[in-house]
């Protein structure tokens, strides 16, 4: 098989690994909240201005609210299922930039081991794809692991 035959299976794969936990109910204290806000979004169709309780909710950027309200929108807001697509969404995007980010410079099989490092790094540690870009120290970390890695074991 070529190259753009892997590529497509672990693309594939990047949408499979993410399904286990989908409908596994809301873990307390934060998800209630989150869902409800994503729910208050989709039926009052506000995408800028989170509210919770019908006050509004600024202690977060609203872009992960209006996607998963989006969401909630096509598929109704009586299942948490609708809302953890928007998490799938991003999760899956976080996977396929660090591939796409490290494949053109390192190969298939580097771009492979760094998704993979990542996928394994949010179910572990972080668990919420939206924050696991931001701890600087922790990702400057994760990329000098990774150069360990492919200098171990030759990828170029």
């Amino acid at each position: 098989m070529g190259e753009k035959h892997w590529i497509i299976i672990f693309l594939c794969l990047l949408v499979i690994m993410q399904f286990p936990g989908i409908n596994r109910g809301l873990w307390r204290p934060d998800e209630p909240r989150v869902v409800g806000i994503c729910a208050e979004m989709a039926r009052t169709g506000n995408y800028f201005v989170p509210h919770l309780n019908g006050r509004p909710f600024l202690e977060q950027p609203p872009l992960y609210y209006a996607v998963a309200s989006v969401f909630g929108s096509l598929f109704g807001t009586k299942s948490d299922i609708p809302f953890r697509m928007s998490s799938l969404l991003f999760g899956v995007l976080t996977l396929g930039i660090t591939f796409f980010i490290v494949y053109p410079r390192k190969g298939l099989h580097a771009g492979l081991l760094a998704a993979g490092q990542q996928h394994v790094f949010v179910r572990r540690v972080a668990i919420d794809h939206r924050i696991t870009g931001l701890p600087r120290r922790a990702h400057a970390r994760q990329i000098q692991i990774h150069r360990d890695v492919f200098e171990a074991l030759r990828f170029e």
